[in-house]
């Protein structure tokens, strides 16, 4: 029964599985030996990178600032250790 739950497993990136329960997240993570990161529903994760990538293709498009990431992190609710990002002056 929980061997369904291993193979839905999406990796987003520093240690966070995209995950609506929690308790699947902790099993996985568990199981792989790794620390549970931030679990957080799809939905949030997919409005953040519409943001994230949406002008990736334009040809004007530039890398974010390390502000500019924090502000859209913080739009979309992602806040933690995980999304803190160092203020830089350089792009992120």
């Amino acid at each position: 029964m929980l061997a369904a739950g291993f193979r839905n497993e999406e990796p987003a990136g520093r240690n966070s599985f995209v995950k609506t329960d929690q308790l699947l997240a902790t099993l996985a993570n568990a199981r792989y030996g790794k620390v549970k990161g931030d679990v957080r529903p799809f939905q949030q994760f997919r409005e953040f990178s519409r943001e994230w990538y949406g002008r990736h293709l334009a040809t004007d498009w530039r890398k974010w600032s390390a502000e500019e990431a924090s502000a859209m992190s913080a739009r979309h609710g992602l806040d933690g250790p995980i999304w803190d990002i160092p203020s830089v002056q350089k792009r992120f």
